[in-house]
């Protein structure tokens, strides 16, 4: 994922890529560590390969992202402006939104905030993040959605607050065995692993 920036405009200018060409677009909310937008890419590649479109962006404060939102914290306005490039300059005809780690704790909030997706995925995305809990958004949520999680890298106590999550928002979830973020959707040779499967299985519907 490796194309030039472009600009969700009117708005803050956030660099992003897109990989594929498919009328379901993922958007794709990244961790905090691997580089911003660019530590999607071999999930990024898996997307394209099943025939849909991914679209990473860098979040405020991080990678080639250059914004100037009263709150660089809040992840709403910045995951509409994505959203809406998907649909007017991508064609999408359905979207679905993923996040890793402090990206997955984004994607609730956000969807939770009144982001018009089809479905969502919060992939280890911390219990509380910036200061924001992420139960009490949880019956705010109607959207499919995956929550997936490992216990034996982020505890237990992480964990049943991730069921918790899945279960109050009506969401699929998915007990991973290892691994944290990215590392839970492919592996170190850049295959999909059960959870990102799981998650291309909930784009297409």
């Amino acid at each position: 994922m490796r194309l030039p920036s472009v600009v969700f405009a009117p708005g803050p200018d956030q660099g992003a890529a897109e990989e594929g060409s498919g009328r379901t677009v993922l958007v794709l909310l990244h961790q905090t560590d691997g580089g911003g937008r660019c530590g999607w890419g071999p999930f990024g590649n898996a997307v394209a390969a099943a025939g849909m479109t991914a679209l990473a962006f860098d979040q405020c404060g991080y990678g080639d992202a250059d914004c100037s939102v009263p709150d660089p914290h809040d992840p709403l306005p910045q995951v509409r402006l994505a959203l809406a490039f998907a649909r007017e300059q991508l064609g999408a005809t359905r979207v679905v939104l993923v996040g890793a780690s402090m990206g997955g704790s984004r994607v609730v909030q956000a969807v939770a905030g009144g982001a018009h997706v089809d479905a969502w995925a919060d992939i280890s995305g911390p219990s509380e993040f910036d200061g924001v809990a992420l139960a009490p958004l949880a019956t705010r949520i109607t959207t499919p959605g995956l929550v997936a999680l490992a216990a034996d890298t982020d505890g237990r106590d992480q964990a049943d607050a991730a069921q918790a999550l899945a279960v109050a928002s009506g969401a699929t979830w998915v007990m991973a065995e290892e691994g944290h973020g990215y590392a839970l959707l492919t592996d170190v040779a850049q295959q999909l692993r059960p959870v990102g499967q799981a998650v291309l299985d909930l784009a297409r519907g």
